[in-house]
């Protein structure tokens, strides 16, 4: 290391003996700055002060004057970068990373003009960059030692032996370090290296065991007397009640420590077990780059002939082993590469090519261990070559551990098997070539199993604390699904069938009370399309009242499409409030149409709640269908998974059968959205039907009433349904008794709506009665009947006959712009025509009452 100092003195006369001459000093904070590897400054920055001392005596007083600094990259050319715009006692001053110098010029106050004096300052590269030639002396250092105290004084142990004289390194500075850690129930004494020969000196200072002190580094300096001499290095302990373990002691010529490596004496020695046929060994050491180099190769070519069957074979092995250790990390590689040719007797050849390749990498953020092997062939049976390759890797960091078996055949994965493992999670996958895939996630609190193949049917297993539900898809269209907690056991089998309604731009999501309390809560919503949520960010409108939806407030209706909500236990606390206990709902809109393939709903699950729940879609917010509605297609467990409504292709849910069994018994429910909806309660109506289709049939009436009988008094006394689908709304409502069978229906189309009225007397065959009453408005007209032989159409209308009416499908009036025609017509009290009246009297002639028509103008009287 060199340093330069300049120093200027400039005496100024100010009389004539000089006894009042003033002299000026510019001083810097530092001399030298120091420049480590990563280019960081120590200081960072420098002070320049200036001051000024009169005549002969000591004091000094600080000087307010200019200066000017400069910077050097050469240490030769100066280039400014500071000068002062105004007078200033002291200036600090950071320099560039690039500079190598700098220097300050005082100039008297008020300007540039006059230098009082000048200061350089040096930037020095710290040693870190120096090169180095460096190799442990220590030999077997990579076995760690330990010593077992009994509180004595002067215990030795842990020896490792130099693995060169003393006298090699004696009068040289060296640098000692290696880690240690001690095992006990009380920590306390000294211990400290020394060496081991005719004299016992001391190589590091002593090291403390206290109760915050049980484990560490040391790193020193030791530079050996130049007399006496010595083999080894060991541990002498004073006062230590336990075990003392030593790791990787390391003696270097220099004076830094570049890390434990073997000495050469160990690593020849772990070489020639493992081969004998190594022809070069070579291990470069660059502390420049800090870097360590170790390379082996092997090459051997071998030609035999086999005279059995006149075959030929060639052979061609290349090796090659390389390891590379730095402070960033240590690379080892392995790799062999062997080519053989057979030729057969019969001139046909066989060619064979196998490449093997072992990889290792560590470093500080991870430790990933690779083995690849890829073996071609090409024989006369198939002109095409085949190459297979198996790969296993192994990758490992402070928070994950990763492990992957491939196997490609011509550059496509075939068959893999990829294992992760956190802190709190393991899964894995395995894929075939056949397209078959099998994942699985283990958590503290739930395992997750998944199989798939190329057909797209998938079986799904979930087992978490309190639950287990089951899914198995097929084709994407056939869903059965088994859950069972605690409480209930439930399954369900789903069908879908094409519709046209993926194109959709508002979604209400209906809810009203829960199995836990009245409040309705609203976790999240997502509607995806394209592989996009649109829901993501959208603020929902609240709405109560199903029938006539109006605006109500909603809190925090933010969380409804907001990831965050879902995350860890935030659902707990993040989601979207109506205090309401009717239906109430969040309705979303996406802005435009747009094409949806699937709708997830979130209510909240922290409970296991069940829900009262609808869900419709619209495209215009006028004309709503209704995806889900529990009224007719039964509650469900609210969990972590949500309610998935799939609408890709036009697919969505159409029928399902499902049986809920619980602590209250058993319900079985069999629904087709487009059709009907049944339960063991349907018998009932199933049996009332037959009695409505079959009333001439009377010798079959006894059986339809003795089994109608029987379900009454197993089921309930009363029914009532509401069957809906995209088409159609259906409500019956139905009652018995032991006499009758009463039931009112009205439906609704997109073409009419109907109401019938229905009753079946069940007392006996001599009593059964049928009365029934229809009302049928639609485009044709409003119609009445009585479900036999007479119905009446109150009203109708078309182009041709104008408005009209019939009984029997003939027609009773006729109404057109300027004529009413009926087959008869009664008026009790006369008829106006506007110019004349017709007014029905009567009178008395000859003891006879007689009845008589009057014209009478209209108008007046005559």
């Amino acid at each position: 290391m060199k340093t330069s100092n300049q120093i200027t003195i400039t005496n100024v006369l100010d009389g004539a003996d000089g006894s009042n001459a003033r002299l000026y000093m510019l001083e810097p904070s530092t001399l030298v700055i120091k420049k480590s590897s990563d280019n960081r400054l120590s200081p960072a920055a420098v002070t320049f002060s200036a001051y000024y001392r009169d005549g002969t005596g000591t004091e000094r007083t600080a000087y307010s004057g200019r200066f000017l600094i400069a910077e050097s990259i050469d240490g030769t050319n100066f280039t400014n970068k500071y000068t002062s715009s105004a007078d200033e006692a002291a200036k600090t001053y950071t320099p560039s990373a690039a500079s190598k110098a700098l220097k300050c010029t005082l100039y008297a106050g008020g300007g540039t003009s006059r230098a009082l004096d000048v200061q350089t300052v040096v930037i020095l590269t710290d040693i870190d960059n120096l090169e180095i030639s460096g190799r442990n002396l220590l030999q077997g250092s990579g076995t760690s030692s330990e010593i077992i105290g009994t509180g004595a004084a002067n215990t030795v142990g842990c020896q490792y032996d130099l693995t060169v004289p003393s006298s090699a390194i004696q009068g040289k500075q060296t640098v000692f370090a290696c880690e240690w850690a001690y095992e006990g129930n009380t920590p306390a004494g000294t211990f400290y290296w020394q060496t081991v020969g005719t004299t016992n000196a001391s190589v590091t200072s002593p090291v403390t065991i206290a109760s915050g002190n049980v484990s560490g580094q040391i790193q020193q300096t030791f530079t050996p007397a130049a007399s006496g001499s010595f083999t080894a290095l060991r541990v002498r302990t004073d006062g230590v009640k336990g075990k003392l373990v030593i790791r990787n002691p390391r003696l270097y010529l220099g004076m830094k420590d570049i890390g434990w490596t073997p000495a050469p004496e160990d690593f020849d020695a772990a070489v020639g077990a493992v081969t004998s046929s190594v022809s070069s060994l070579e291990t470069k050491v660059n502390q420049n780059t800090k870097e360590i180099t170790t390379k082996i190769t092997q090459s051997d070519m071998t030609t035999a002939i086999n005279n059995y069957d006149g075959s030929k074979i060639s052979a061609i092995r290349e090796q090659v082993s390389s390891t590379t250790e730095s402070i960033k990390g240590i690379n080892t590689s392995v790799g062999l590469l062997e080519t053989k040719v057979e030729e057969k007797a019969d001139g046909s050849t066989v060619k064979q090519i196998q490449k093997d390749f072992t990889d290792f990498v560590q470093n500080e953020k991870e430790f990933r261990t690779s083995v690849a092997s890829t073996y071609a062939t090409n024989n006369s049976l198939n002109n095409y070559p085949t190459t297979a390759q198996m790969k296993s890797e192994i990758d490992q960091k402070a928070d994950t551990i990763t492990s992957s078996v491939k196997e490609e055949i011509d550059g496509v994965v075939a068959n893999a098997t990829d294992l992760k493992q956190t802190v709190d999670t393991i899964s894995g996958t395995v894929t075939s070539i056949d397209g078959r895939v099998g994942d699985l996630e283990v958590t503290a609190g739930k395992i997750t199993a998944e199989l798939s193949d190329a057909n797209g049917n998938i079986t799904s297993l979930k087992s978490e604390v309190g639950k287990i539900t089951t899914t198995v898809t097929s084709n994407g269209e056939n869903i059965s699904n088994l859950q069972q907690t605690a409480k209930e056991l439930s399954s369900t089998v789903t069908l879908k069938k094409d519709i046209d309604l993926n194109n959709i731009r508002y979604v209400r999501d209906w809810l009203k009370r829960s199995s836990a309390n009245e409040e309705n809560r609203w976790v999240n919503c997502q509607i995806w399309g394209h592989n996009e949520d649109y829901a993501e960010g959208l603020t929902p409108a609240g709405y109560a009242n199903f029938e006539s939806p109006a605006a109500i407030g909603v809190s925090n209706p933010g969380n409804y499409t907001a990831k965050s909500s879902l995350e860890d236990n935030n659902h707990k606390t993040q989601y979207s409030v109506i205090n309401s206990s009717d239906w109430c709902c969040l309705q979303l809109d996406l802005g435009e149409i747009k094409k949806v393939d699937y709708i997830i709903i979130w209510h909240y699950f922290a409970d296991e709640r069940q829900c009262e729940h609808k869900l419709q879609v619209s495209r215009d917010g006028k004309s709503w269908y209704t995806l889900y509605d529990s009224t007719s297609q039964g509650r469900y467990v609210e969990s972590v998974d949500g309610k998935v409504y799939i609408l890709n292709d036009t697919y969505i849910v159409d029928s399902f059968s499902n049986i809920t069994q619980d602590f209250n018994g058993i319900k079985t429910l069999v629904s087709n959205t487009g059709t009907a909806i049944k339960t063991w309660d349907e018998a009932v109506k199933e049996l009332a039907e037959k009695a409505n289709n079959n009333t001439e049939k009377l010798s079959d009436m006894e059986a339809y009433k003795t089994e109608t009988n029987t379900s009454i008094g197993a089921l309930t006394e009363k029914y009532t349904s509401i069957e809906s689908d995209l088409k159609s709304i259906h409500s019956t409502v139905q009652s018995f008794d032991e006499n009758y069978a009463s039931k009112t229906e009205v439906s609704q189309s997109e073409t009419e709506w109907k109401v019938r009225l229905s009753q079946i007397g069940l007392y006996d065959e001599s009593d059964i009665v049928q009365q029934e009453t229809n009302f049928t408005v639609s485009s044709k007209g409003a119609v009445l009947s009585n479900g036999k032989d007479q119905e009446i159409c109150l009203v109708a209308n078309d182009e041709e006959t104008g408005l009209f009416g019939k009984y029997n499908d003939k027609i009773i009036f006729q109404v057109t712009q300027d004529l009413t025609i009926a087959e008869r017509f009664q008026a009790k009290n006369g008829m106006d025509c506007l110019t004349i009246k017709l007014v029905p009297k009567t009178y008395t002639k000859d003891g006879k009452t007689l009845g008589a028509l009057m014209h009478v103008k209209s108008g007046g009287t005559s």
